[in-house]
Order: structure tokens, then sequence, then C-alpha cells
């Protein structure tokens, strides 16, 4: 993940944030998405009110 034009978004709980373009909603786990340019711009609003917070993507666990 680009940290600079993408962000790892995950939608408050109780709260259904849909994808501008999809309409297709958030996942509860959370999804990358894209932070700038026209669609950046609509999640990075999100952010701002609320909607939705910036969390760390959870780490693939490898098997030893």
């Amino acid at each position: 993940m680009d940290n600079i034009t993408q962000r790892f978004l995950k939608p408050k709980e109780g709260l259904i944030v849909r994808d501008p373009k999809t309409k297709i909603p958030l996942s509860e786990a959370g999804q990358v998405k894209p932070w700038i340019g026209p669609e950046g711009r609509y999640w990075r609003r999100r952010v701002k009110v609320g909607d939705a917070s910036i969390i760390n993507p959870p780490q693939n666990k490898k098997k030893s």
C-alpha cells in the first residue's frame, strides 16, 4: 500500500459508508481507498466528519 496515495479506512461502528463510484459499502474490517484526486477528496471528508477512520492494515501472519 502506498501511504501517500492510499489509506486503509474502516467505517465508524454502526455506519454504512458507501463508495461514491460503486455504491458498495466500505467493509467493516476496513479497505484500502484512494487518498488523492476527486475520489480521495470524498474519503478525506468521510474521515474528517468521523464517518470513517484511518487504521493500520491487518498483517498477514506467516506459518513457520
